[in-house]
């Protein structure tokens, strides 16, 4: 705000193009109609009551239309009008994505992983298994022209964040089978902490 000398306003999207929210003038976030159909699901498998699932069917994707799509985010959504006079629902937190984090042997949580392969056209598909407090297994699923640099130019990237007390595995596939629903897990983290699985969920970006 300070850099560009005038308000900065968050707005919430998709790359399917199935749902918008936008924040107002008064800070609050609104889901927008005339892009799609936005339903809250309650699922009682996440952390709060209050947080849902983002389920959307979009209106302006024309070539690929997607019907009630579980985008694999949560949020919570409110009844309460907003001081700004739009009729549009509000949201009062994007909580963010599905996603597993890794925790690190110093008990940090990382997410959002996806930087360490940008770049790589030599890899078809990767997933991240974290099987121990100290121990991740890549997955990587080779394409043409790939070489053992290119994999060590992973561990290092990932050194860089889950730390040198991390041990990281490489473990080369044909395939990587998705999940449930179609959805492709980048990250799987095996821990449990306290006696359950854990299945902590990454900030949405």
């Amino acid at each position: 705000m300070r850099a560009f000398k005038s308000p900065i306003f968050d707005q919430y999207g998709a790359a399917e193009q199935a749902c918008f929210i936008s924040q107002c003038e008064q800070g609050s976030y609104h889901v927008h109609p005339e892009f799609g159909v936005t339903e809250f699901l309650p699922d009682k498998s996440l952390d709060r009551p209050s947080h849902c699932r983002i389920i959307a069917t979009g209106f302006t994707n024309w070539a690929m239309p997607l019907l009630r799509y579980d985008t694999g985010d949560v949020a919570v959504p409110s009844d309460r009008r907003c001081a700004c006079t739009r009729n549009f629902q509000v949201v009062e937190e994007l909580v963010g994505r599905l996603d597993d984090l890794l925790i690190t042997p110093d008990g940090r949580r990382i997410g959002r992983l996806d930087p360490v392969f940008k770049g790589l056209d030599t890899i078809q598909r990767a997933q991240i298994v974290q099987e121990s407090a100290d121990k991740i297994r890549v997955r990587l699923v080779p394409g043409r022209g790939f070489i053992a640099a290119h994999q060590e130019s992973l561990r290092r990237e990932l050194a860089k964040r889950l730390g040198d007390d991390m041990r990281i595995v490489f473990e080369i596939v044909d395939d990587i089978p998705v999940g449930p629903g179609g959805k492709f897990r980048a990250v799987v983290c095996r821990l449990e902490i306290q006696g359950r699985p854990e299945v902590p969920m990454a900030r949405a970006q």
